[in-house]
C-alpha cells in the first residue's frame, strides 16, 4: 500500500514507513534518481546517519521513534518516490506544489 503527500513548497515532508520493523534506523530510498534510474539509498539499515553525497541529506532528520522520515524544506526535486527500503517497494508519491529549487 502507498500514500499520496501533495505539500507546499518550503513545508516539511513526514514519510512513514508502513511496516513493523524490530530496530531503529530503518534503510530509506528516494530522490534523487540515481543515475541507472533506480531509488538512491539514504541511509544503511540500523544507521542514523545519512549519505552526505546526496543534495537533501541536510535536510534529513528521523522521528522521535526513529523510523519516521522527516524531509524539511521540500522543493521541487524533492518530488517522487520514497520507500522504506525493508518493504522493497515503493510507500510514498511525494507531490511539491508551488516555485523552489535547491
Amino acid at each position: 500500500m502507498w500514500t499520496r503527500h501533495t505539500l507546499e513548497n518550503g513545508t516539511t515532508a513526514v514519510i512513514t514507513c508502513d511496516m513493523e520493523t524490530p530496530f531503529d534506523y530503518p534503510a530509506w530510498a528516494g530522490q534523487p534518481i540515481h543515475e541507472n534510474g533506480v531509488l538512491r539509498l539514504h541511509n544503511m539499515r540500523r544507521d542514523p546517519a545519512f549519505f552526505t553525497n546526496l543534495v537533501n541529506y541536510a535536510r534529513l532528520s528521523w522521528a522521535d521513534n526513529k523510523k519516521i522520515l522527516i524531509l524539511s524544506d521540500v522543493v521541487r526535486q524533492d518530488e517522487g518516490r520514497y520507500q522504506c527500503a525493508e518493504m522493497e517497494r515503493w510507500t510514498v508519491q511525494l507531490n511539491v506544489r508551488g516555485k523552489g529549487s535547491i
